[in-house]
């Protein structure tokens, strides 16, 4: 199962090659074929006994704010349908520019805690070091072909972690 999530990665790259070679519509729907790859090699990893509940509270609520972070702080057809590409600086995407990321990690984290198996645990570091390649080749390639990584030199995005001069100019300014 770790293959049809590391595959589902994979779906995700070229969803963003797409973006800045491409531009084919039909390709669009790697994203959603990557997503779902990703989520079914981890449901059907975790046909398990539960080991730990704080675990799965972990993995839910991380899981939770991965879903709000990916679909509901962005604008949905801005960002996974339409044709133009920009970068979000408010809400979630005022802290960093990838907060999925610590979702990504948390649910991964939460499930080998629940589950305690060798799959999830290779899970866990495989899928976040993917992921981590992955905001690497979107800072790197996509963002620099669209020229929007110069406003990040400008210190006007955040990669990982914001500091706290942003986070308060975001609050005063909402």
């Amino acid at each position: 199962m770790l293959y049809l999530g590391i595959l589902g990665f994979v779906f995700l790259f070229i969803y963003d090659l797409n973006q800045i070679l491409f531009r084919q519509k039909i390709l669009k729907v790697c994203f959603a074929i990557g997503i779902f790859m990703i989520i079914l090699s981890t449901v059907i990893a975790v046909f398990n006994p539960i080991k730990s509940v704080f675990g799965i509270f972990i993995a839910v609520i991380a899981l939770c704010y991965t879903i709000y972070a990916l679909f509901f702080a962005l604008d949905f057809n801005d960002t996974y349908i339409g044709d133009k590409y920009q970068v979000n600086d408010k809400g979630l995407y005022a802290l960093c520019r990838h907060p999925g990321f610590y979702g990504l990690l948390g649910i991964y984290l939460g499930l080998f805690i629940a589950y305690r198996t060798n799959l999830l645990l290779m899970m866990f570091v495989a899928y976040n070091l993917l992921n981590f390649i992955y905001i690497l080749f979107d800072f790197r390639c996509t963002l620099e072909s669209l020229n929007i990584i110069m406003s990040f030199s400008k210190g006007r995005y955040f990669f990982f972690i914001n500091n706290y001069r942003h986070i308060f100019r975001d609050i005063i300014y909402v």
